[in-house]
């Protein structure tokens, strides 16, 4: 069977009614595996059919905010639907997250929800692992390999491998080595798109104007790029993610297949992409 992939959010830090903070399911068989959190994860989450109890591992691309501000809730929020176990994968600083969220500023409030008689598992014992590029995890169902990205702070994109098939999930990068390594012969990648022509507009009539929108320029990706990125790895689809609320996807797309001759899908919420 395919991989199946859900996109839960395919937006940026910037406000979208349109598109949700970064975050991916990845169904590999009965396990459905987490990719980023942003806002609005745990409520995506539901609208899509999936349920939160069942995600029990989230791998973390990197830090920023947009990529990890809907954590509480949906730990919270999961294990009060039932979850009874959690574990976090990120880049050095994920512990430290988890412990000043869990166990420092939220401890008062989740005592309480554990006063109530309700069991711990997936709460009180949220298990943590800082990684880096190389093996990340292995289990009977997947295989996890990390590459380190180009970004304004430490970066990781993850490869899943399962049952003979591969995705691969860029956080915000800059066309990467190290990513198109990791990507070969992968059956898609879901790249970081952050710089499309058409994005440009909203920096234009923005506070900071186009100083703004120049100094993102070596820590993100134009479609070219993420197709010049897909075509070096030789992967069959590409997926671009991480876009402006002015971006126009038939736009991205077409910019991206000047480089990439393969499948080229402009990421939308709640789009379900099958990787064979």
């Amino acid at each position: 069977m395919p991989i199946k992939v859900t996109v839960l959010g395919s937006g940026t830090p910037l406000p979208n009614l349109r598109r949700a903070g970064p975050a991916f399911v990845a169904h590999l068989s009965d396990e459905p595996v987490l990719v980023d959190c942003g806002p609005e994860t745990l409520r995506q989450m539901m609208v899509a059919g999936i349920e939160p109890k069942l995600v029990t591992k989230v791998f973390f691309t990197h830090l920023h905010l947009d990529h990890t501000l809907g954590l509480g809730q949906f730990v919270i929020g999961g294990w009060a639907l039932g979850r009874r176990k959690m574990q976090l994968f990120g880049p050095p600083g994920t512990r430290r997250m988890k412990e000043v969220l869990f166990d420092d500023l939220w401890k008062k409030d989740i005592d309480y929800r554990l006063s109530l008689g309700r069991p711990g598992g997936g709460l009180a014992d949220i298990q943590v692992d800082d990684v880096g590029p190389g093996p990340v995890y292995q289990d009977e169902r997947m295989t996890v390999t990390a590459a380190e990205g180009i970004h304004t702070t430490y970066d990781l994109a993850y490869r899943f491998d399962h049952d003979g098939k591969s995705v691969v999930f860029t956080g915000d990068t800059y066309p990467s080595d190290a990513i198109i390594e990791l990507a070969r012969g992968a059956g898609a990648i879901f790249h970081d798109c952050n710089l499309a022509p058409s994005a440009r507009r909203w920096f234009e009539r923005s506070e900071g104007g186009l100083r703004v929108w120049e100094s993102l320029q070596d820590h993100h990706s134009t479609p070219e790029n993420a197709g010049r990125v897909a075509a070096a790895a030789g992967v069959k689809k590409l997926v671009l993610i991480h876009l402006q609320p002015t971006a126009d996807p038939e736009e991205v797309a077409r910019l991206a297949q000047t480089t990439f001759s393969g499948e080229v899908i402009p990421s939308e919420d709640l789009m379900e992409i099958e990787v064979g």
